[in-house]
């Protein structure tokens, strides 16, 4: 059986149907009447994100809830001021079963994923996809205009993300891509932006490319190839900007991590905002600083230098070096240790050494290939290169890994490419300038 909360009630009889193990997705988002899922199986798992968006107490009688508490459980239940209105059932099972954490990143590129490992998870998630893996560069794009709130809505952040949507339709690299608009102040400005793209967009497009808008708690597990992001605020000439802090119980920083690592290839940031009058605390200064620090970092991890080099692998990094290839040894991409990696502009491919020690079980190749597995669907390459085959002719083995890595698009750093290809930002940017002149002139 698959279904939703609402679903199993409408549906089952808690004391008649019983199952052998019930799984609980998105567990931090269920509030306290997801308990009787616990009465209802033998063995459950709980699964669940106590950083990202937890239940919500709009239009919840407090003062009710409170006394059914005082009534029926105080005294009675251990912990049971844990039962309140924003308690979820992650929350409740985590505080007498210690939770296992999953660390690997499959979704983000490291470039967006990087901001909540900082902000949200003490710098514990391994991303396993590269830079590479996306063609939609940069990753993450601030995206300033001359908007101002009305209310809780900005009109003129409205029309730029649509506008930036046409023009990213109109572009071969988004054929493929879907999208998703965040606004990150109420749901009225999702509204405004939902409306303008029905009467903009058409629903072949809009169907095709998964368009959505709504706040952080509508995309919580989900996902778009593309997240824009309407902060909707605005600055006022001479006044510091009201402070957004972590909110109540962190509910605030919660939306923050959810909106930003929804987005796989790329993230727009759509503001109004002078950086200038942010106070420090605010979660807009910290996450406009993360993007100014992202165009210095790597986000690359060396594995550990005294690691002892095959002479197989020393061997084909020394012929690709004096043939001008770029190459980096000894990378971890996650929890995985990575022989070698050519590099020709944006893209990178793993090389990887079979048999670069003559004691290696067969357990440990299938492991190898395993995590090759595990790597690929995370958009890596790899080209493997035999040690028996290198050793019983060096110059035929090197001759099909060159001709494997220019299949693959990697090259010299001598050999010049030439592109007639436009920046793809800029491309975007001056469609979106375009589109807005041909409709205020309309």
């Amino acid at each position: 059986w698959i279904m939703p909360l609402n679903k199993v009630f409408d549906t089952l009889n808690p004391v008649e149907n019983k199952f052998d193990i019930v799984i609980v997705d998105e567990a931090s988002q269920s509030d306290i009447s997801s308990l009787i899922l616990l009465y209802m199986a033998k063995k459950i798992i709980v699964v669940g994100d106590d950083k990202q968006v937890s239940p919500s107490d709009v239009g919840v009688n407090i003062d009710k809830i409170n006394m059914f508490r005082r009534k029926y459980i105080k005294g009675n239940v251990a912990n049971d001021d844990l039962y309140g209105v924003r308690a979820s059932l992650y929350s409740i099972v985590s505080t007498t079963f210690q939770p296992i954490s999953l660390r690997e990143h499959f979704r983000s590129v490291p470039e967006i994923i990087e901001y909540s490992n900082k902000t949200s998870y003490n710098n514990q998630i391994l991303p396993l996809r590269d830079s590479s893996s996306s063609i939609l560069k940069p990753a993450i794009v601030e995206y300033k205009v001359d908007g101002k709130r009305e209310n809780k809505v900005n009109k003129v952040e409205t029309e730029t993300i649509v506008n930036l949507i046409e023009a990213c339709l109109s572009m071969e690299e988004y054929k493929n891509s879907s999208f998703g608009i965040i606004s990150l102040l109420g749901d009225e400005q999702a509204e405004l932006i939902q409306n303008l793209i029905v009467k903009r967009i058409s629903a072949v497009d809009i169907e095709n490319h998964k368009i959505l808008c709504g706040n952080p708690a509508s995309f919580q597990g989900d996902e778009r190839d593309v997240i824009f992001i309407s902060l909707v605020d605005s600055s006022e000439e001479n006044k510091t900007l009201r402070l957004v802090g972590d909110g109540i119980e962190g509910a605030t920083r919660k939306r923050y991590n959810v909106a930003v690592s929804r987005a796989k290839d790329q993230l727009w940031i759509v503001h109004s905002i002078d950086k200038n009058n942010l106070k420090e605390g605010d979660l807009r200064k910290e996450l406009f600083e993360y993007i100014d620090s992202v165009k210095e970092n790597t986000f690359e991890k060396t594995i550990d230098e005294h690691r002892i080099i095959s002479e197989f692998e020393n061997e084909i990094i020394k012929y690709l070096l004096e043939k001008n290839y770029t190459v980096k040894q000894q990378l971890r991409v996650g929890s995985y240790d990575i022989d070698i990696v050519a590099i020709y502009n944006n893209k990178k491919i793993i090389i990887e050494c079979d048999g670069k020690n003559s004691n290696c079980s067969q357990e440990e190749i299938i492991i190898n290939l395993a995590e090759q597995e595990v790597l690929e669907r995370c958009g890596w390459e790899f080209i493997r290169v035999r040690a028996s085959q290198y050793f019983r002719n060096p110059d035929k083995a090197i001759k099909e890994l060159i001709l494997q890595l220019e299949d693959k698009g990697i090259y010299p750093n001598n050999k010049e490419i030439h592109s007639n290809k436009i920046d793809l930002l800029d491309s975007i940017k001056a469609e979106a300038l375009e589109l807005m002149e041909r409709y205020e002139e309309n």
